[in-house]
């Protein structure tokens, strides 16, 4: 894959603080025990179609034209696509975890398991028995999601692209 264009990142997860500006109603749910609506941690259990909303609401909000419409039934990108908010493509978020002046790497922390300690939220031994499969070795910390910023950003700036939640 070659990207040929520039793209923007956020620098952190949408929290639950700010996807309930968008929709106050919204449940981020809960993983075992622990409840995960609070407002510094990432919103989670967003249907793609959801976060196209979100993503078209936010371009509205800072006066950019909405990056997404419905054509027969189903949301697409406009086109030519413009500078509204969207999704990443899986390449242009590959590159941004993976990429860091050095050869693209294997995983966002480089070459070998397990990660090394503390470098993100991963579903590490804390999290075993909460899902179905975990990093022996490896501790974080948190045994659900962890706050947006509780790990070192990775080189271009950007916290958790790898680990805590799956992003869009």
């Amino acid at each position: 894959v070659v990207l040929t264009r520039s793209y923007y990142l956020g620098i952190e997860e949408v929290t639950n603080g700010d996807f309930a500006r968008f929709n106050p109603n919204h449940d981020s749910g809960a993983i075992g025990r622990s409840l995960l609506n609070h407002i510094e941690r990432p919103v989670v259990n967003v249907a793609w179609d959801e976060a196209v909303r979100f993503c078209n609401w936010l371009s509205l909000t800072d006066k950019l034209e909405p990056a997404y419409e419905k054509k027969e039934g189903e949301w697409v990108l406009t086109q030519p696509v413009n500078t509204g908010y969207r999704l990443p493509t899986e390449a242009e978020w590959a590159w941004a975890a993976r990429y860091a002046d050095t050869p693209l790497q294997r995983f966002p922390w480089g070459e070998t398991m397990p990660p090394p300690e503390g470098s993100a939220n991963y579903a590490d031994e804390l999290a075993a028995g909460m899902v179905p499969y975990h990093i022996i070795g490896y501790k974080d910390g948190f045994r659900g999601p962890a706050p947006t910023r509780s790990f070192q950003p990775n080189p271009f700036g950007i916290y958790d692209l790898a680990g805590n939640v799956a992003e869009w």
